[in-house]
């Protein structure tokens, strides 16, 4: 599915975007979805007016139109040649949470740099240089987006400069928001 040119890049950069991995139907489907849900808390798709927090998180639902976006026949190929079939749990559906972004001048509170957590210790979430129970994170882009509208921010090569500030924390690992400022630091050198 992927060329060993996409899978170079993968490496090299750190991530790899599959343009139109999931239907346009299917993704349209999901942002009715969301819009229904926003509707839930006043926000309304055609009254801007109501568009007031820079960004409302919500719980992913299961099944339906996020059930055949997590299972896109591309994005299940391109997973088996990223980590190599048979080694990765498979997901029916999207999970996790639905950042949705509307125009605002305000901070949003969530747009820093980060690494993604591995796993919890008590109620806190940590990291470790082996990526316990993590092995890709998949993030879907259900509107198209630009440089003004609330784009999801990479810095190319970034998750070689992470794996040297994790390895002294051993397999314990450390928290993870001391491991995200300290890898904003170490990766401040990267483009964006």
């Amino acid at each position: 599915m992927l060329t060993d040119g996409e899978i170079a890049a993968f490496v090299r950069d750190g991530y790899l975007p599959l343009r139109g991995a999931v239907a346009g139907e299917v993704v349209a489907e999901c942002r009715s979805v969301i819009w229904s849900q926003l509707g839930e808390h006043g926000i309304l798709r055609e009254d801007r007016a109501t568009w007031r927090a820079p960004v409302v998180r919500l719980a992913c639902p299961e099944g339906g139109p996020f059930a055949a976006a997590g299972t896109s026949p591309m994005l299940l190929a391109a997973f088996d040649d990223l980590i190599g079939p048979g080694r990765w749990w498979r997901r029916e559906g999207v999970g996790g949470t639905i950042p949705v972004r509307f125009p605002s001048e305000a901070d949003p509170g969530d747009a820093g740099w980060h690494i993604e957590s591995s796993y919890p210790v008590g109620d806190r979430s940590f990291v470790n240089v082996h990526s316990r129970a993590r092995g890709l994170l998949a993030i879907y882009l259900l509107t198209d987006v630009g440089q003004v509208s609330a784009p999801t921010r990479v810095r190319p090569g970034s998750h070689l400069d992470v794996p040297p500030l994790l390895a002294d924390a051993g397999e314990d690992g450390m928290e993870w928001m001391k491991a995200s400022l300290l890898a904003a630091e170490a990766t401040a050198h990267r483009p964006t």
